[in-house]
């Protein structure tokens, strides 16, 4: 079965207040992967998402992940 990974984003800059009302999450995004094993790797050793992580983690005030398996409730 197939895993979504989900990422969202609050940024560290000034919110309006409408984004404080909704939680302040301003930045998301959804990737699915073919397996745990394909997503593992990607969230551990993928060099792009390793760089990406470590160039905007400075930039967040908090990251929300969500992670299901397709079909499984």
């Amino acid at each position: 079965m197939s895993i979504v990974h989900i990422v969202l984003f609050k940024l560290k800059s000034s919110l309006t207040e409408q984004e404080v009302k909704e939680g302040g999450f301003t930045h998301g995004f959804v990737v699915e992967f073919a397996s745990k094993q394909d997503r593992d790797y990607y969230v551990s050793k993928d060099p792009s998402h390793q760089a990406f992580v470590k160039k905007n983690s400075p930039q967040f005030e908090d990251v929300r992940v969500i992670d299901y398996e397709k079909g499984v409730y």
